[in-house]
């Protein structure tokens, strides 16, 4: 069976209240891996720390983890839940690829193992990018 790791994360209070909760975005991740056929190994969740640094203790946790524990699937709820500076999430997708982790949405169906989908993904990424307009 496959091996998949989940991570959620929001970051205010009014994000959790307004937005999609981590509960929330827990449930769904664990729907995603279900219906990938894998078996859900480890959640990590950052509460109250934005996107747009990497220096969150429970996201680093979880990518050291996928480099030490053989996982198939990194699922997180978006694109902005795994980071929001573009140089952040080219250099951890990176990363997750040489570790041969797949690096999973549930909010958007993009195979990133695709020229296509590599391409909607980082246009996507640059969007919700604290680096827009750099």
């Amino acid at each position: 069976m496959k091996r998949a790791i989940i991570y959620a994360r929001v970051s205010s209070k009014r994000q959790a209240d307004d937005g999609l909760p981590i509960e929330s975005q827990l449930e769904r991740c664990r729907a995603k891996a279900e219906a990938l056929g894998a078996e859900v190994v480890r959640e990590f969740v950052d509460g109250g720390i934005s996107g747009a640094t990497d220096k969150r203790p429970a996201f680093q946790e979880a990518i050291n983890f996928c480099s030490l524990m053989n996982v198939d699937y990194f699922i997180t709820w978006s694109s902005s839940r795994f980071a929001r500076n573009l140089m952040d999430a080219g250099r951890y997708k990176l990363v997750l690829q040489t570790y041969r982790t797949r690096l999973t949405y549930v909010s958007s169906d993009v195979d990133v193992t695709t020229d296509d989908g590599w391409l909607m993904d980082n246009f996507f990424a640059c969007l919700m990018s604290t680096c827009r307009g750099a």
